[in-house]
């Protein structure tokens, strides 16, 4: 007569520490793929986050944009060239010169005229050198009244 045994203790729990990483990667995976169908629907990259609200957002976006040299984000940062925070404007003149080698002869410090005049300058460049973004607003109603009170 044959008996069959348990195995030994010792055994049973080396199986069951071995089998509880892959249960925590398993778990950790399962997670993930949970998440992608959620993932795919944000937008990818900082472009969206130069618009945010919070000037702390702004101006991560925007450094993170700089660093990554992302030409598409020019746009975008040529609005921030105007935004009411004056570290938000620093930044976005240092983006935009690591991506495309210039200031154009803007100052974050100055405002009115002068102010309006870089920004112009940064504009036609946007325009005349082609670089556009899907994520920038059309936004030629939104400058006309301010074109016309400065000039």
């Amino acid at each position: 007569m044959l008996l069959l045994s348990a195995p030994p203790p010792t055994l049973v729990v080396r199986s069951a520490a071995l089998a509880a990483p892959r249960l925590r990667h398993a778990a950790r995976a399962a997670f993930v793929l949970a998440l992608l169908p959620a993932a795919a629907c944000q937008p990818v990259g900082p472009r969206p986050q130069i618009q945010a609200d919070d000037a702390g957002a702004r101006i991560l976006a925007i450094r993170e944009a700089g660093e990554r040299r992302d030409r598409q984000a020019v746009p975008l940062l040529v609005d921030r060239l105007e935004d009411e925070d004056e570290a938000v404007r620093f930044y976005a003149i240092l983006a935009l010169e690591r991506i495309t080698g210039t200031r154009l002869g803007y100052d974050y410090r100055i405002g009115g005229p002068a102010r309006f005049d870089a920004v112009e300058r940064w504009r036609r460049y946007v325009r005349d050198s082609g670089v556009a973004s899907t994520d920038a607003p059309d936004r030629p109603d939104a400058d006309a009244p301010r074109r016309a009170s400065h000039r």
